[in-house]
């Protein structure tokens, strides 16, 4: 049986799938590798933050192998914390302007908190920009590393 119920492919975000844990019953995203000479690292990484978490980078669960919907061959990808309302740059789109000042200051310190504490563990970011923010259901703030 698999671990994760693929259900929604998620527009706009490449190959990424809102799933469901079918033992714990939470929703999850699951970002489909292309390239799986980069599995390694990735699972390495994704181990690392699971040990070291913060509220403000998006949490790594661990490794998906199955066959997504639409598909029909077995794939791997990274399973992560799913967030509801996207990244900033959809939010950005959605209001047809940046968000209101008092918002994008929280922002600011969401994302500087989340960036101090991936430099603490040795972690360079290498791509940070609005499409790698991620956004919860109450509108906080978390850096996407993978």
């Amino acid at each position: 049986m698999d671990l994760y119920s693929v259900h929604k492919f998620l527009r706009g975000f490449g190959s990424v799938y809102n799933a469901r844990h079918s033992k714990m019953g939470h929703d999850v995203a699951i970002k489909i590798l292309h390239d799986v000479s980069v599995e390694e690292s990735l699972l390495k990484e994704a181990t690392f933050q699971n040990v070291f978490s913060c509220n403000f980078v998006l949490r790594v669960y661990g490794m998906y192998k199955g066959i997504p919907p639409n598909e029909k061959v077995k794939q791997k990808g990274i399973v992560m914390e799913f967030m509801t309302r996207g990244s900033i740059m959809d939010l950005c789109k959605n209001l047809r302007g940046p968000p209101l000042f008092p918002l994008a200051c929280r922002f600011i310190q969401e994302v500087a908190s989340g960036m101090k504490f991936l430099h603490s563990m040795g972690i360079l970011h290498r791509d940070l920009k609005m499409q790698n923010v991620m956004l919860s259901e109450e509108l906080h703030a978390k850096v996407k590393l993978i």
